[in-house]
């Protein structure tokens, strides 16, 4: 039986309801913003520092108590009864509590929170580092993807040119030699070709592996086109590297966990509040004596006086002095390094940047020359050759600049100009 129009207009529009919940929007490009903040949090070493900013923290709320330990309750009950018919029962209730009045609760204040902020550059310094590994792995494929469109349109051109060389060897137009010439130079750059594709496809596996999703293809990346002067840089890096600001936290949470260790040393006192009751005897002529109790103990500093621990923190403090010397010296060497590096990789590309446009018509010409008789298949061959070899140049001196730009802002610390779409 035929169902009625109202009936088929309804399963038509539940039918219409259910498609457009069940379809999700196709997502769109994946853009470089995008990638560097899923790489950071899906990262095992941002939540490490995750962990380690959580440790910090709790050592802080363990820092503000303003008891070191927890109170302590005590209770006793004494009793002859059973043995005895004018028995004697006693029974005791006390309360104690350790506290510090030497001022140690600051000190370790100071020091935890010197370790938080630590801990907290350290979680900054491990995402800009994953985000650089990440930009530096975006670029490989950016720079592997315009290497193998530059093989691939040169392998075509020869693989043309093989084919016009092999119809005119059949009509006798050129020898033998001229042939194998031709077939030689098509089959190099076709080769060339499938190198660069595996170069692609190993730079596109590596950057998907890092961000945990396929990637087929990137925007391209370009760096500033100037570089910053070397006092810009280091003053940069000492003010954005946040491994420098670690050490130095690091050096005040020492010198804070010194002053902890001293204030320690001093006796801590323990006060006790109690109630105690003795009940002997037994009706009227019994005997009850109840005593309100308060007790004060010292510990004798005889053997335990802060001293050593107090010494061992000293040569911890002394330490981290150490390391956050060493670590200056070693920014400023790896930014010095690293704009030395970009210097010369700009040095390199200038001059091939300036051949590009007149590339195209140079082979040209030389074209027209052979065709006109006057340019052997050798000549040709050994001038498209050097063109590919200067356009090869060219890119791997664009990649090396692309790439030294990103180690010089790791070595700063941070972005020196505003990124890239």
């Amino acid at each position: 039986m035929a169902r009625s129009l109202p009936c088929r207009l309804g399963m038509a529009f539940f039918a219409l309801i259910y498609l457009l919940t069940a379809l999700e929007p196709a997502p769109g490009p994946l853009t470089l913003p995008v990638a560097l903040d899923a790489a950071v949090a899906a990262s095992p070493e941002g939540q490490a520092a995750d962990a380690r900013v959580a440790q910090a923290r709790a050592r802080l709320q363990q820092a503000e108590r303003w008891v070191p330990e927890n109170p302590e309750v005590e209770a006793r009950l004494a009793t002859d009864r059973p043995l005895s018919d004018q028995g004697r029962t006693e029974w005791e209730v006390n309360i104690r509590q350790r506290v510090e009045i030497s001022g140690a609760r600051g000190a370790r204040i100071q020091a935890a929170q010197a370790e938080l902020a630590a801990a907290e550059a350290d979680q900054t310094a491990v995402e800009r580092a994953v985000r650089s590994r990440i930009t530096q792995a975006w670029v490989v494929l950016a720079s592997q993807t315009r290497r193998r469109a530059l093989l691939e349109a040169a392998a075509a051109q020869a693989q043309e040119g093989a084919e016009a060389a092999q119809r005119r060897h059949a009509a006798g137009a050129i020898a033998d030699a001229e042939l194998t010439l031709v077939r030689a130079d098509a089959a190099q750059a076709m080769s060339e070709a499938a190198e660069a594709e595996g170069e692609w496809q190993a730079a596109r596996i590596q950057l998907s592996a890092d961000l945990g999703r396929a990637v087929e293809a990137v925007a391209p990346w370009v760096p500033p086109a100037t570089t910053p002067d070397l006092p810009t840089l280091l003053a940069a890096a000492h003010q954005q590297r946040f491994d420098l600001t670690a050490a130095g936290q690091s050096v005040e949470a020492r010198a804070a966990e010194v002053d902890a260790r001293r204030l320690e040393g001093w006796p801590a006192p323990t006060l006790g509040l109690g109630f105690s009751r003795t009940h002997e005897g037994q009706g009227p002529a019994a005997l009850v004596d109840n005593q309100l109790i308060f007790q004060v103990s010292v510990p004798l500093p005889f053997s335990h006086n802060g001293a050593a621990e107090a010494a061992e923190a000293e040569g911890h403090r002394r330490e981290a002095v150490a390391t956050q010397a060493g670590l200056l010296r070693d920014v400023n060497t790896e930014v010095t390094a690293a704009q030395a590096r970009l210097v010369a990789a700009r040095a390199r590309l200038a001059p091939l940047t300036a051949l590009d446009s007149a590339l195209d018509d140079t082979v040209a010409l030389y074209e027209k020359a052979h065709a006109a008789g006057r340019l052997s298949i050798a000549e040709l061959l050994a001038t498209r050759e050097r063109v590919r070899r200067t356009r090869l140049a060219a890119w791997a001196a664009e990649h090396e600049v692309a790439l030294a730009w990103i180690a010089l802002e790791a070595a700063v610390g941070g972005p020196l100009a505003p990124e890239a779409p």
